[in-house]
């Protein structure tokens, strides 16, 4: 039947997340060991406008994986508003019950979001990245 998903609308996303769902498709097609390009790169390219070069799923994750690295990368300021908005607490925040500046933020902020959500690992890197503190702890 026809899906109920709206069609991808990369014209709404921050230039560094634009890459994000491709790469997870890529990515998991590598995992799953899918042979040559992904089956989606037309329609992808289509949607984007841009060619994604690669003769195999993982050639292609490793391009979009550097588009992606370098637009996140690009700009701090840019990236911060991206996720935290404008709003001084941010909403993530006042949902999380915490402040970025509190020791137990990654902890909590992981507690919030495995009880809301069934989201991979990649929301919390981006909302609490790991610090050297962190690795020594054994934390999150």
């Amino acid at each position: 039947g026809q899906s109920r998903c709206p069609p991808e609308e990369p014209q709404w996303l921050a230039p560094a997340c634009e890459w994000d769902g491709i790469a997870s498709w890529l990515s998991a097609a590598v995992a799953e060991g899918v042979a040559g390009r992904h089956p989606r790169s037309e329609e992808w390219e289509s949607v984007h406008g841009r060619t994604i070069p690669g003769d195999s799923c993982a050639d292609q994750y490793a391009t979009v994986s550097g588009w992606h690295d370098r637009a996140w990368n690009q700009d701090a300021r840019r990236r911060a508003l991206t996720i935290w908005g404008h709003g001084s607490p941010s909403a993530i925040e006042d949902a999380v019950g915490s402040r970025t500046s509190s020791p137990r933020w990654r902890d909590r902020a992981g507690q919030v979001l495995d009880e809301a959500f069934d989201l991979p690992g990649w929301v919390l890197r981006y909302l609490a990245p790991r610090t050297a503190a962190d690795e020594g702890s054994g934390g999150r």
